[in-house]
């Protein structure tokens, strides 16, 4: 499993859920996981559905949350973020993932913001229990969150300043490629460009340098 042999260990976990069979819901969770490490996530989920340990339902949950993303099945997305909001040991990561399919891919691909719209208390709930768990620099999670949110709402005079802030403290190239999309949408082409090429600066992802350099040269 450590060494990124799914197929083997999968094959090893399936034995010991038989043979330990009070261990059984952990060796499940790790088939899950396994299958989903390999892009079977009518597998991983079925494994998951039979993870009965609460200590693990909030990991169960994250990774049947990643595979309905991999799927794009918006209502059992939903149906899962329902169930995390309820669970223990939230990080701003599980906030940042949600916040990321409900608002930012959306806005960053100019398709319509559906799970938003299906949901919109799904949205006011996600970012309330975030204001609630986090403070200090864990609560930038919950700005990022808000600032999704007014871009659904179509609030983008209310979002350049509080985008701007989370891109110059954090120096990531999402939030600057964002902050390069805002501009785009307001048709301010000049700093669209600029936050577009720093983006492409610190990106090391091949598929997003391609989709920059598409940007700053249309």
């Amino acid at each position: 499993f450590l060494t990124h042999n799914r197929e083997a260990a999968k094959d090893y976990f399936l034995k010991l859920a038989d043979f330990d069979t009070k261990n059984a819901s952990l060796y499940k969770f790790l088939i899950g996981i396994c299958y989903y490490r390999n892009g079977d996530n009518e597998q991983s989920l079925l494994y998951l559905a039979q993870v009965t340990d609460p200590a693990l339902q909030t990991d169960v949950y994250r990774y049947m949350f990643l595979s309905y993303i991999q799927d794009e099945d918006a209502t059992n997305m939903t149906r899962i973020r329902q169930n995390l909001l309820g669970a223990s040991s939230l990080q701003p990561s599980d906030f940042a993932l949600f916040f990321d399919q409900m608002f930012y891919i959306p806005f960053r691909t100019a398709k319509p913001f559906a799970l938003y719209f299906d949901n919109p208390q799904l949205a006011d709930l996600s970012i309330g229990k975030c204001s609630a768990l986090f403070t200090r620099s864990q609560a930038d999670v919950c700005s990022y969150g808000e600032v999704g949110l007014q871009l659904a709402k179509q609030n983008l005079s209310w979002v350049g300043q509080k985008l701007l802030y989370l891109a110059d403290k954090y120096h990531q190239s999402h939030l600057y490629h964002l902050l390069g999309d805002y501009y785009s949408s307001l048709k301010q082409d000049t700093f669209a460009k600029e936050y577009y090429i720093k983006a492409l600066i610190i990106c090391d992802n091949l598929t997003e340098q391609a989709i920059l350099k598409s940007k700053i040269n249309r």
